[in-house]
């Protein structure tokens, strides 16, 4: 299905009304953490970090929550008289156990690093109990290339044209900024290159957040087997490095309409 720019937006003004706050006291510690953000932005790296802690067990990109999650919101797009505070209390128990049952881990912390689920931040808060959510950001031309220069599956519609790409990365940061700026005990934003260039303390700052103790060996995470199916697996079989920084600075020309269109998009919003 080609990529709709109205749908698009009218999708992601309407998931920012999908949530509710029925734990209005925000934990201290979670039972679940959630790395979400556009493909490509560092998800799997953060993964791999925390996943480094005992405590913690990676379901890696777990489409648990999609499976019987996203149909049911996006179902209420049209229905302008959802109470989302009754929907979330008369589904949430259903949609927790269902997720546990097809991640099917027995650990003490799940974590879960499906990008795409940036979407569904405000759901996510509204269901789960106790969870702690990470959004991986990242310089938008180094991100729009990394993503075209990658084979996606057809559901990443936006991923073959450089345009699309600018407005769907817009589009997600528009949303993460809401979560962030409106979840900010439960959300927090974190920045590929700092992660990249100063990783003890960025990670220190997410291990806290977390409640998480931190131990510098976790950042040893490249000398450990651990299976890895997405397009990262080379980069996290590596120590941490900046290689993958301002990379986009050699394809100024190649990415002027990514650029043009981002910046349009950019002043447009003020």
């Amino acid at each position: 299905m080609p990529y709709d720019y109205l749908s698009e937006v009218n999708h992601g003004q309407f998931l920012q009304q999908v949530s509710s706050p029925l734990h209005k006291t925000p934990p201290l510690t979670a039972n679940n953490i959630f790395i979400v953000g556009m493909p490509r932005s560092g998800t799997t790296l953060m993964d791999r970090i925390l996943s480094q802690h005992p405590k913690v067990e990676s379901s890696g990109e777990n489409e648990a929550l999609a499976l019987f999650i996203e149909n049911k919101i996006n179902a209420q797009q049209n229905n302008r008289e959802v109470n989302w505070d009754l929907f979330f209390e008369q589904n949430s128990q259903a949609f927790r156990q269902s997720y546990l049952t097809k991640t099917a881990l027995n650990a003490d912390i799940i974590l879960d690093k499906m990008p795409h689920n940036f979407r569904y931040v405000g759901a996510i808060l509204s269901i789960f109990e106790q969870v702690k959510v990470i959004q991986m950001r990242r310089i938008p031309e180094d991100l729009a290339l990394s993503i075209f220069c990658q084979p996606f599956a057809p559901h990443h519609n936006y991923a073959a044209n450089l345009k699309t790409i600018a407005h769907a990365i817009f589009q997600a940061n528009q949303l993460m900024d809401f979560w962030s700026q409106n979840f900010p005990k439960q959300v927090i934003d974190v920045d590929y290159n700092q992660l990249t260039n100063n990783p003890i303390d960025e990670a220190n700052r997410v291990f806290d957040f977390c409640a998480l103790d931190w131990d510098d060996d976790y950042l040893n995470f490249h000398k450990k087997h651990v299976n890895s199916f997405t397009f990262s697996e080379l980069q996290v079989r590596q120590p941490i490095n900046t290689a993958k920084q301002n990379f986009a600075r050699h394809y100024e020309k190649e990415l002027a309409l990514f650029r043009d269109f981002y910046n349009q998009l950019s002043q447009a919003k003020y």
